[in-house]
Parts: C-alpha cells; sequence; structure tokens
C-alpha cells in the first residue's frame, strides 16, 4: 500500500512539473511576443490566434490536470483514512487479545506458583524429618559406641583381674587371647 501511495504521489509531482515547465514555455513565447499599439492596425491575425490558441491548450491542461490531482488527492485521502480505520480496529484487536491471554492464563500460572510451592514445602518437610531421624540414629550409634567401649573396659578389667587370681601357669594362655579379641574388638569401635 505506501508504494502504492508514493508511486501516486510520484506521478502528481511529474505531472505537475510538466505543467509548470509548459506554463513557463507559454510565459517566455507571450513575452517574445511584440503586441501592437493601440489602435495601430493588425498586419496579421496569425500570432494572436496561436497565442489564444497556446493559452486556450494550456488553461485546459492546467484544468484537466486539476480534475485528475483532485482526483488523486481525494482518492488518496479516502485510502489513508480507510487504512487508519483498519488500523485502529486492529490495534484494538491486539490490545484486547493481549489482555484476554493475559487473563486466560493468569488463573494457570496462579495454579501452578501454587503446586510448585506446596510441592517445595513437602520437600522441604521430607528433608527435614529425614534429617532428624539421621540425627537420632546418630546418636544412638553414638551412644551405642560408647557402651561398648565401656563394656569392653570392664570385659578387660575383668579378664585382668581373674588371670590374677588363676594360677600362674594355667592363665597365662587365656589373657592374651581375650586381650586380643578385646584390642580387636576396640579398633573395630574407633573405626567407625
Amino acid at each position: 500500500r505506501d508504494s502504492f501511495v508514493e508511486s501516486r504521489v510520484g506521478a502528481v509531482e511529474q505531472n505537475f512539473e510538466q505543467l509548470v515547465a509548459e506554463i513557463q514555455n507559454l510565459q517566455s513565447q507571450l513575452d517574445g511576443l511584440s503586441l501592437p499599439e493601440v489602435g495601430a492596425p493588425c498586419e496579421d491575425a496569425t500570432p494572436g490566434e496561436d497565442v489564444a490558441r497556446s493559452l486556450d491548450e494550456a488553461l485546459r491542461s492546467v484544468t484537466t490536470l486539476d480534475r485528475r490531482l483532485t482526483n488523486q488527492i481525494e482518492e488518496l485521502s479516502s485510502t489513508v483514512a480507510t487504512l487508519k480505520v483498519k488500523f485502529d480496529g486492529q490495534t484494538a484487536r491486539l490490545a484486547t487479545l493481549g489482555e484476554r491471554l493475559g487473563s486466560a492464563h493468569e488463573p494457570a500460572l496462579d495454579a501452578l506458583r501454587n503446586e510448585v510451592q506446596a510441592a517445595r514445602n513437602q520437600e522441604r518437610r521430607d528433608v527435614e524429618s529425614k534429617l532428624s531421624a539421621l540425627e537420632r540414629k546418630m546418636s544412638e550409634v553414638a551412644e551405642g559406641q560408647e557402651e561398648l567401649r565401656e563394656a569392653c573396659r570392664q570385659s578387660r578389667a575383668e579378664v585382668a583381674a581373674s588371670s590374677l587370681r588363676q594360677t600362674p601357669a594355667a592363665a597365662a594362655p587365656q589373657p592374651a587371647t581375650d586381650s586380643a579379641a578385646l584390642r580387636m574388638l576396640e579398633e573395630r569401635l574407633n573405626d567407625q
């Protein structure tokens, strides 16, 4: 549409320039004519008739051009008005569509946000419960380890006490195997 309007305006400008050139040509012809003095007899009526004919042609050309220009300007004005109405209509439709899209998707987006938030909260609660369970187990293991160490110390003390009570010949092999087993158990506990 823009190229059509531009080509039409270009054609009108060319026609106008041609008419201006023709008028200037006629003006120069008029300036070049020598008009007879008032009251002087007219020798030849032909140059005056040529000028009159040229002026009539120029006047008809200007009139024709004026009609064509008026028609083209009216045509362009109506085309521009039609385009403006169409543009305004499209702009209004786009604004309405944008509002509809926003309002149509807003509840879905809110629901999605709520679901994501609920999922995050649930995940956080799950992680916190697992962490607290792990902390309880760790404290139970630490307490159990302490109890085992204490039991090992008591067993070692009992073994040492019983080895002192027994005879030296019979008791010699037994404490060595008991204390080796106790040391292994104690090393395992320390490694944990």
